[in-house]
């Protein structure tokens, strides 16, 4: 029981410690003026924000599965080594760094390789449109009223982002 008790005691620590940054991070970014018109621009700011970095988030995982699972796909057979091989090295240096081909190449590979389909580009592409937008604008402009809802079908509410 008092590994449970020594557990518990850490997880509510850490807790404790992440909401703290957490609220200092909220304090130095965003007003916490009684304007209300200061309060909509720091609620409008503090969606873009969250919804940036999901876009981001979801990007950025997707790409580095995407050319784990093209790397593995392209070596495969080689046997145990073929991590550290050259052809391992070169594929590395294809689609890390500096020097890689870049979103929309690796998308294009992984179509000719049958590693996705077609549709899974598409969305794919859809999703590199969105993070571009995410890096690039600092206000995302949400759509908010009842005529352009995200239920209607075919319509996105990220007009302005896409």
């Amino acid at each position: 029981m008092a590994v449970a008790s020594t557990a518990s005691t850490a997880i509510k620590r850490k807790i404790a410690h992440l909401k703290l940054e957490i609220e200092r991070i909220d304090a130095f970014f965003y007003s916490n003026s009684p304007d209300d018109v200061d309060l909509a621009w720091t609620l409008e700011l503090k969606r873009d924000h969250m919804v940036r970095a999901i876009v981001l988030q979801l990007h950025t995982s997707t790409e580095d599965l995407l050319n784990i699972r093209t790397i593995n796909r392209i070596l495969a057979g080689r046997g145990r080594r073929s991590t550290r091989s050259n052809a391992a090295r070169a594929l590395r240096k294809l689609f890390y760094g500096a020097g890689s081909i870049g979103f929309d190449a690796n998308l294009n590979l992984a179509l000719a390789i049958g590693l996705i389909d077609l549709r899974t580009k598409e969305r794919l592409v859809e999703l590199n449109s969105l993070r571009n937008k995410c890096s690039h604008n600092w206000r995302l402009m949400f759509c908010v009223d009842a005529e352009r809802s995200p239920l209607r079908k075919n319509h996105s509410c990220w007009t302005e982002l896409t």
